[in-house]
């Protein structure tokens, strides 16, 4: 099996709080997802309880009645007790997760990161013991991501549960 990462840490990926921005894209119009984060980044002083430790990008496909995309662009927050008007907050985690770090190195961080899912999708999660756990996967963005240059590192985040 070639992976463009590492295998995955196994952990606990305790219950963590997110708010930011959220908008359906076409399968064919992924690219503009960076939009949605300048959106964000535009925002980001309305919400008054950041954590400061992490960006999430949150995300679940439907197939209803075309191929989309929900994305959430948002930040760790402490609780979700203010949402901001036209923002939605989110609640994740809570159990396993399957962390895979990958390397950016300036590319567009849409196609490696669609690369990465796909291997995850395709030859990870069927040859390993575990099947997804909810209907969403979640790229996480810390210190270590260089958002000015698109590289450093990122945490792909794959909510499982042991296979039955």
């Amino acid at each position: 099996m070639t992976l463009p990462f590492r295998e995955p840490n196994i952990v606990d990926f305790p219950v963590t709080y997110v708010i930011g921005v959220e908008r359906r894209f076409p399968r064919g119009h992924l690219v503009d997802i960076g939009t949605l984060w300048q959106t964000l980044r535009n925002r980001t002083d309305e919400i008054d309880n950041p954590t400061g430790t992490a960006a999430f990008g949150i995300h679940r496909g439907s197939e209803d009645p075309k191929p989309v995309l929900d994305y959430m662009a948002g930040v760790e927050v402490h609780d979700l007790d203010h949402v901001p008007d036209g923002m939605v907050g989110r609640e994740i985690g809570g159990g396993r997760a399957a962390f895979f770090l990958l390397k950016l190195k300036g590319e567009p961080i849409g196609s490696v990161i669609g690369a990465a899912y796909d291997a995850i999708w395709r030859e990870w999660m069927p040859n390993s013991g575990y099947v997804p756990a909810v209907d969403y996967d979640i790229e996480r963005y810390d210190y270590r991501f260089h958002p000015k240059t698109l590289t450093g590192m990122i945490e792909l985040v794959v909510p499982i549960a042991p296979r039955p």
